[in-house]
């Protein structure tokens, strides 16, 4: 079963949430309850359903650096990950100078690897 995963960023930590190993698993309370849907919709991230080589799971708003299968030559694309509306899948906006916000699909970018996410500091080497 695929699993349907979230992942909300409040006080500078993440809570994990959805439908998780067969079961739902409900947001924390203190959260729910003292966040507005509409704040919570904004901090929340979900879980692409795809792992990175370390296996870990990459979610929207995570900052991954690869390799861009169309050019296997370029340096690596540096970018953020978010669901585009238009191909209803998941893309890479790239950061870097070479693919600065080019759109690509996030099925095209292997070696990935997590750098960082929206939420938290990633680093001054982000356009290199």
């Amino acid at each position: 079963m695929r699993e349907i995963k979230f992942r909300t960023f409040l006080n500078n930590k993440f809570y994990y949430w959805g439908f998780i190993d067969g079961g739902f698993l409900s947001p924390p309370s203190s959260f729910v309850e003292s966040l507005s849907f509409s704040e919570i919709e904004k901090r929340s991230d979900q879980y692409v359903n795809k792992r990175n080589d370390n296996n870990e799971e990459i979610y929207e708003g995570d900052v991954i650096e690869g390799i861009w299968n169309l050019f296997y030559t370029q340096p690596h694309i540096k970018g953020i990950v978010q669901f585009d509306i238009d191909t209803l899948s998941y893309v890479v906006i790239g950061m870097n100078i070479l693919y600065k916000d080019e759109i690509i699909p996030l099925c095209q970018i292997r070696d990935i690897l997590i750098i960082g996410n929206k939420y938290k500091n990633i680093g001054d080497d982000i356009n290199e």
